[in-house]
């Protein structure tokens, strides 16, 4: 699959503004939880040399109900653009202990952890397959996200098209273009330790 993603900065004000905005337009809250993202470092290349990702999400669900999930995902280069925009394989994995060992095992170092609590959001008509997440990231601050996943098949013409009701979409909700951010929040965290 293949996700077409924008992240801006928000401040506390417009989070919530946010929350009432996406309502209106017909996304429902269909996730409220903690994530804990354990992201690593290959053993044979440097994914930051890369622009490549493999984590660990943990998911600790508050909303509808309790419950933990773990997932494994391992993230492709960006496309150029101002999307992060990139191919995506992701799976659950029944033991977050023992895939943690594997990876330690095979040589993967662990590089960061990110922590957040998330909103998340799904469309309806006009907006189904969007998703939107207003995240509270520790270290950095409050977030929204605005994504659509696409087939791996996906077109030019479909990429573009998501984008431009990305675009469309944060404007809507009152988010100016210049909050928007290219770097993911493991960018921004190792930028802060440097």
């Amino acid at each position: 699959m293949i996700e077409i993603e924008i992240k801006a900065m928000l401040d506390t004000q417009v989070s919530s503004e946010i929350l009432e905005s996406a309502t209106d337009l017909g996304f429902e809250v269909c996730w409220r939880g903690v994530e804990e993202d354990v992201y690593y470092n290959g053993n044979d290349r440097d994914f930051r040399q890369t622009d490549e990702a493999l984590r660990i999400r943990t998911q600790r669900t508050l909303a509808p109900a309790i419950s933990t999930t773990t997932l494994i995902t391992y993230k492709g280069p960006k496309e150029v653009g101002p999307t992060q925009s990139r191919t995506e394989l992701e799976t659950a994995v029944a033991d977050d202990d023992v895939i943690r060992d594997i990876l330690d095992q095979l040589g993967y170092p662990s590089v960061m952890t990110v922590r957040k609590t998330r909103i998340e959001f799904d469309g309806e008509y006009p907006y189904e397959g969007y998703h939107i997440c207003l995240d509270r990231v520790d270290g950095l601050g409050e977030f929204i996200e605005i994504e659509r996943v696409l087939p791996d098949d996906a077109t030019e013409a479909d990429k573009t098209a998501a984008t431009e009701a990305i675009f469309a979409l944060l404007a809507l909700l009152g988010v100016p273009a210049y909050e928007i951010v290219e770097k993911t929040y493991l960018e921004m965290l190792l930028q802060q330790e440097e």
